[in-house]
């Protein structure tokens, strides 16, 4: 009985759950002293490991333009080690948004045999890609930063980033790797985006957040986090790593409302 129970187990982690790609639908209220303020709607998504548009990729291109985001913001991970270039621009080329489609490089993506053919194919299929760079976004009466980074940028470049800010107008990071989280959370920007984790891929009962947060290497595994003045979002990716299995772990797009308002003294 606990052999077939395995085995069952597997099964669904391996052929079901993975292609159950779930909507996670978020909102934040973040307060400060803006001289820009709104609201926003961001799709957050990472870790897409393509090898092709199959099954899951077309899920995740219908969901996407089902939940109509103003923005949608790429935490890196592309492609799937040893894949072609080409097959990850034919999926996210048919990704946009009105204010349209930001990413950053991951950790495979940077050591993958043909990384630069791999950012010029996203950036001709649409994707505008942040390397270390800093980039204003204007939706109406909003404007904000929004600031891209390569996985594990060094303290002079995070350094200099910061210092050309505009103050008194909202900042959103966008880094592959959660590691660098508390590091980014001194520079006090209002929202940092990451994915790298896959959730751990695997999460059981009563040991799911330990084990994922063993598996991921980091206390930021998946969700939400407030730290010091800035929220945190760890996607838990759409694609998979090594290990082709998920379990009680979904892929996931995040949908994130975003309101940027001012303080109110009484």
């Amino acid at each position: 009985m606990v052999i077939l129970l395995l085995v069952l187990l597997y099964l669904y982690g391996r052929f079901i759950e993975p292609y159950r790609l779930s909507a996670t639908k978020l909102e934040l209220n973040i307060d400060g002293y803006f001289r820009s303020i709104g609201t926003i709607t961001i799709a957050h998504i990472s870790d897409l490991h393509v090898i092709k548009t199959g099954p899951r990729e077309t899920s995740l291109i219908e969901m996407v333009k089902s939940l109509n985001p103003d923005i949608i913001l790429i935490t890196g991970d592309f492609i799937k080690t040893g894949a072609d270039p080409l097959e990850t621009s034919r999926t996210v080329s048919q990704l946009s948004a009105p204010l349209g489609v930001w990413g950053v490089p991951g950790n495979i993506d940077q050591t993958h045999g043909e990384y630069p053919r791999l950012l010029n194919e996203l950036e001709k299929a649409g994707v505008n890609i942040l390397r270390n760079q800093r980039q204003r976004i204007t939706k109406g009466g909003l404007e904000f930063d929004l600031i891209g980074l390569d996985p594990n940028p060094g303290d002079e470049v995070l350094g200099d980033l910061f210092k050309t800010r505009r103050r008194g107008y909202p900042e959103i990071v966008l880094v592959h790797w959660p590691y660098l989280i508390e590091k980014l959370a001194l520079y006090h920007p209002q929202l940092i985006l990451c994915g790298h984790t896959h959730g751990g891929q695997i999460r059981l009962p009563v040991i799911g957040a330990w084990g994922a947060r063993f598996l991921a290497g980091t206390h930021y595994d998946q969700g939400l986090f407030h730290i010091l003045d800035t929220w945190v979002h760890v996607s838990r990716g759409v694609g998979m790593t090594y290990h082709q299995v998920r379990l009680f772990c979904p892929p996931e797009v995040a949908l994130l409302t975003v309101t940027f308002s001012n303080l109110e003294f009484e």
